[in-house]
């Protein structure tokens, strides 16, 4: 599991707004904090397409 995209502490992910990595060492908060940034990135897109 080391060294792979499972590892909590080998998967690092960079905050787009911030560049600051984001670590997870929890799984389900992981899942968790996935989700909100899809829903966030849905929201922005029907938002930016209602504009239009």
């Amino acid at each position: 599991m080391e060294r792979s995209a499972w590892c909590p502490v080998c998967a690092r992910e960079f905050d787009t707004m911030t560049g600051v990595p984001i670590v997870f060492p929890n799984f389900t908060a992981s899942a968790i904090a996935d989700s909100i940034r899809s829903k966030a990135k849905v929201a922005r897109s029907i938002r930016s397409a209602a504009v239009r």
